[in-house]
């Protein structure tokens, strides 16, 4: 939120979704997604406040349909909603682990943006090419994602294992 002596961090984010979206299902967000002015493919824009939200922000407001298939983060909106002493809390504890998970990726140098195609369609054996390469990509992106899980398998496990908060910091 703003303050008038300036930004605040707080649970405003999640008191907008818990009071300002009316739907409380997917379906009836599609049909009529108040208070959003304007819907783009995977963002919207609230004019009024001049605001624009992606659909992954949107999916805070609302339950899921199958936790099977999708979680429900709503949960967490709500329960940030309605204290924001429970969400500062939560936030900076989550910070603190991901700080200290840090990020290991290896970086490379981009390489030029060529263009294989001139002003018609692809060719059969350029989508081929293309899916070859992807294929590739993907592979080798699982396999990295693969090698730094392993490598820091106990150090992600002791991080990310719940702790309970009021003896954690009696302990600090």
């Amino acid at each position: 939120g703003v303050a008038s002596s300036g930004p605040e961090f707080n649970n405003d984010f999640h008191v907008y979704f818990f009071e300002e979206v009316p739907a409380t299902k997917t379906y009836n967000f599609a049909v009529d997604p108040v208070p959003f002015s304007d819907v783009f493919p995977n963002w919207f824009r609230e004019e009024e406040e001049e605001e624009n939200f992606l659909d992954t922000d949107i999916v805070l407001a609302f339950p899921s349909q199958d936790e099977s298939v999708h979680p429900s983060f709503h949960k967490f909106t709500r329960k940030f909603a309605e204290n924001n002493d429970n969400f500062l809390t939560s936030f900076f504890s989550a910070l603190d682990k991901m700080s200290k998970l840090g990020v290991r990726a290896r970086l490379s140098k981009s390489r030029e943006c060529r263009s294989n195609c001139s002003d018609s369609r692809l060719t059969d054996s350029q989508v081929q090419d293309l899916r070859d390469k992807l294929g590739e990509a993907l592979h080798k992106a699982e396999e990295a994602v693969h090698e730094v899980q392993l490598e820091r398998k106990e150090e992600v496990k002791t991080l990310t294992t719940p702790v309970d908060m009021a003896s954690w910091y009696m302990n600090e």
